[in-house]
C-alpha cells in the first residue's frame, strides 16, 4: 500500500491551516485530512490537535466484535478531539471559535470505515473517473437536500463553503460514516476541488507516476488556478 500525505500554503494564504497524515500498524492503517477554520493561528491549531490525536489513539483499542464496533470507536474517537479542542478554545482567548474539518479513513480486516465531518472530502478512484463518497456538511448542500437548491445552482452559491458543523464548535456531531471495500482514495480539503474539476483530478492519478509525483502535481495545478486556499491531500494506492 502506497499512501502520501502532503499539504500546501497556496498562493493566497499567510497560514497553512490545512493538515493531512497517516499511520500504519501492521494490516491496520489510517489517513486523515483536516482543514482548520479560527482567526489568528487557531484553524492551525485545530487540525494539528485533531491530527495529532487520532494518529496516536487509533490503534489504541480492543478486538472489535463487527462493524459497527469499528464505527463507535471511531465515532468515539472523533468525539473525544472535539471536545478537546473545545476545552482548549476555552483556556486561551486567542483560540476562542476555533475548530477543524475531519475525514479520515481507517482500514482493518481489509475493509475501508470512512468518517467526516465538515467539508473535506473522501473520493474513490474507479476506473474511468473519481467518485465522491463524502457528502459536505454545508448549508448550501443541506439546501439540496431538502430541494430548496438545485445540484447546479450549488456548485456556484457564494455561501457554498458554509459548515453546518465542524470539530471544536458543534455538539454533538453527526459523524458521518461508511464501509467500502475500495482501497484506491483520496481525502482532500477544499483547497483541491474547488480549484480543479473531478476530471482534472483524476487525468493526475491515472498517470503513470508514482503516488509521489501525483501528489505533487495535484498541488501544483491547484496553485496554477489560483491557490486561493490551502491544499490537503492523502492519496492511496494499492501496489502494482
Amino acid at each position: 500500500m502506497n499512501i502520501v500525505a502532503k499539504t500546501d500554503v497556496g498562493q493566497m494564504r499567510k497560514v497553512n491551516q490545512d493538515r493531512a497524515a497517516y499511520a500504519v500498524n501492521g494490516d491496520e492503517w489510517l489517513a486523515i485530512v483536516c482543514d482548520g477554520m479560527g482567526g489568528h493561528r487557531a484553524g492551525e491549531v485545530a487540525s494539528t490537535m485533531a491530527c495529532d490525536y487520532l494518529t496516536s489513539h487509533i490503534f489504541d483499542h480492543g478486538d472489535f466484535v463487527n462493524e459497527e464496533s469499528v464505527k463507535s470507536w471511531l465515532h468515539c474517537l472523533i468525539e473525544n478531539t472535539n471536545q478537546a479542542i473545545k476545552r482548549e478554545s476555552i483556556l486561551n482567548p486567542d483560540f476562542e471559535g476555533m475548530g477543524t474539518t475531519i475525514v479520515l479513513a481507517y482500514c482493518i480486516n481489509d475493509e475501508v470505515h470512512i468518517s467526516h465531518c465538515g467539508d473535506s472530502r473522501a473520493y474513490a478512484v474507479e476506473d474511468n473517473c473519481i467518485r465522491q463518497l463524502t457528502v459536505d456538511d454545508t448549508l448550501v448542500n443541506a439546501l439540496v437536500e431538502n430541494g430548496y437548491l438545485s445540484y447546479e445552482a450549488a456548485q456556484y452559491h457564494p455561501q457554498r463553503n458554509v459548515l453546518v458543523q465542524a470539530v471544536g464548535v458543534t455538539s454533538p456531531l453527526k459523524v458521518s460514516h461508511m464501509v467500502t471495500k475500495e482501497k484506491h482514495l483520496l481525502l482532500c480539503s477544499d483547497g483541491l476541488y474547488n480549484s480543479l474539476t473531478d476530471e482534472d483530478i483524476f487525468k493526475v492519478i491515472n498517470q503513470d507516476m508514482t503516488t509521489v509525483e501525483k501528489v505533487d502535481e495535484l498541488i501544483r495545478l491547484s496553485n496554477e488556478a489560483g491557490g486561493y486556499d490551502n491544499t490537503g491531500i492523502v492519496l492511496v494506492e494499492e501496489e502494482n
